[in-house]
């Protein structure tokens, strides 16, 4: 992938380590900011939001209430 330098993402790429888990165990997240031809925002300073899509969401917690800033040393 090339890196580029935008302010605007059109999507963000999600992979979550180990890609099997139950619920209350600990995950790393990796979330990489994308323009639609693939390329990776390196200079995104936004926000994002993080949620559980599952029936049984209330066994799982994300950090800051799901919100979570993008800052310079994320890059």
């Amino acid at each position: 992938m090339n890196m580029v330098y935008a302010v605007e993402a059109d999507m963000f790429l999600v992979e979550v380590t180990p890609d099997t888990f139950q619920a209350g165990q600990a995950v790393d997240l990796k979330i990489s900011v994308m323009l639609d031809d693939g390329s990776i925002v390196k200079d995104y300073d936004g926000d994002v939001f993080i949620t559980v899509n599952h029936p049984d969401d209330t066994q799982y917690t994300v950090p800051s209430e799901g919100i979570y800033t993008f800052v310079a040393e994320n890059q």
